[in-house]
């Protein structure tokens, strides 16, 4: 019994974490993204945002605190990306015990239901061709992806796994989650890589963030 709550209380208290590290950076893409107090334009979350069209510094915001937020938000995609990685191994523990004891006729103790896809979006759509498999499956250009199959911010590689899935899932139909705008209510859609007229077999390009 010992031997099965240490990794299952591991895990609730790994899922707390992510959940305090999303929140954290939602609070600074929302902060970034909005405008000043006297309708100033936003600083974003890119490093072109803080200078004006002809290249100097804004003058109308705290360059210091906005460098500072967006760095703030660079270590916690860090922190969150080690922490998803933490958290699956974790969550395939609490299963494989969960498994062995029930294989030794020991009462079942449920695992927690823990959300171990990350709500971070790792990648955003661009060059999405018209009529390709990515626009009849609903994607935009601009979209930011959430997930991908069981791809997630935690373990795309560099979107080399998303690749992997793209590759291996010709003719049949991917389910991913993506969001129209930063912080918008997440979307379901299903695209079918297949190969058409144009390039590829999603017609549009990956970009991670």
């Amino acid at each position: 019994m010992a031997d099965f709550a240490s990794p299952r209380a591991r895990l609730l208290e790994l899922d707390k974490k992510r959940a305090g590290l999303e929140a954290e950076m939602q609070a600074l893409v929302d902060d970034l993204n909005s405008p000043g107090i006297n309708g100033e334009p936003p600083a974003g979350i890119t490093s072109q945002m803080d200078v004006d069209a002809e290249g100097y510094p804004r003058g109308d915001i705290d360059l210091y605190a906005v460098r500072d937020k967006r760095h703030r938000l660079n270590v916690l995609r860090n922190d969150l990306k080690a922490l998803m990685t933490t958290l699956e191994a974790t969550l395939h523990e609490v299963h494989s015990v969960a498994v062995s004891a029930d294989n030794a006729t020991a009462p079942s103790i449920p695992a927690p239901v823990v959300q171990a896809v990350s709500t971070e979006p790792f990648a955003t759509i661009q060059e999405l061709l018209p009529d390709s498999p990515a626009a009849l499956g609903g994607l935009h250009e601009g979209d930011l992806v959430l997930s991908f199959a069981d791809v997630h911010a935690g373990n795309h590689r560099q979107l080399s796994a998303l690749a992997e899935v793209t590759r291996d899932s010709v003719g049949r139909a991917i389910q991913l989650r993506v969001q129209r705008e930063v912080g918008g209510k997440p979307l379901s859609l299903e695209i079918t890589p297949k190969p058409w007229a144009g390039r590829g077999v999603l017609g549009c390009k990956f970009v991670p963030i």
